[in-house]
């Protein structure tokens, strides 16, 4: 169900033994799917704001057979989410500032869960929020699907503080070496470099850029 190399089989692949998964913003039940049929998770708490998304996914482990061993929520990220076995959230596919939200309300019985996020932007806001809820990122990885890369970050209970070049360029130095990332790295600095270019010497925007165009440079193999 998910191809190889997709950005979901990156995420399915760094998800461990659990007893309860969330999976927020399910979709079509790829993840969810996945989890339970290769018995990574005992139980998956399903979750989506869209009655329509929530009902694909009802649709796909009812085919597979796996129903009975999901929960199906709809509702707006975590606060609405309860069960004090929950070992693992997976929130996919959404922007950061809205991953950043969702984390900010989460019900108490989600607090120490271990996470994997993949924000579709604001990657430093994420990576800033997770240190002052209280959670280091252990894994700060980027994988390229088709003609777009994705950033995926894991974090658990813990204490982190982040250089400037860790909240730009990611947490986790060793990630920086796959080609993946440094692909990702080269063609993020020539967009922002052909940004510049164009705007005026005393812009405001352009020392940020600039500044922000140095610190990709210096991990850039």
């Amino acid at each position: 169900m998910i191809r190889d190399y997709s950005r979901l089989a990156e995420i399915v692949s760094l998800a461990e033994r659990s007893k309860v998964t969330v999976d927020v913003g399910c979709d079509h039940g790829f993840v969810t799917e996945y989890l339970l049929r290769n018995q990574i998770a005992d139980k998956v708490i399903a979750t989506d704001i869209s009655e329509k998304c929530l009902a694909k996914t009802k649709k796909l482990l009812e085919k597979k057979e796996l129903s009975s061993k999901a929960d199906f929520l709809q509702c707006d990220g975590l606060s609405q989410v309860h069960d004090k076995d929950i070992d693992q959230i997976i929130i996919a596919g959404m922007g950061g500032g809205t991953i950043v939200s969702i984390l900010d309300n989460m019900s108490e019985d989600c607090k120490s869960a271990r996470l994997i996020l993949q924000p579709m932007n604001e990657l430093r806001d994420v990576r800033l929020a997770l240190c002052r809820l209280g959670y280091k990122i252990t894994r700060d990885l980027i994988v390229r699907d088709e003609d777009k890369y994705y950033h995926i970050l894991v974090a658990s209970i813990g204490t982190q503080e982040l250089t400037e070049t860790q909240i730009y360029c990611g947490a986790v130095a060793a990630d920086y070496a796959s080609q993946d990332y440094q692909d990702w790295l080269a063609y993020t600095i020539q967009s922002m470099q052909n940004i510049v270019k164009d705007m005026p010497e005393n812009n405001e925007r352009r020392a940020k850029f600039l500044r922000a165009i140095d610190i990709l440079k210096s991990v850039k193999n």
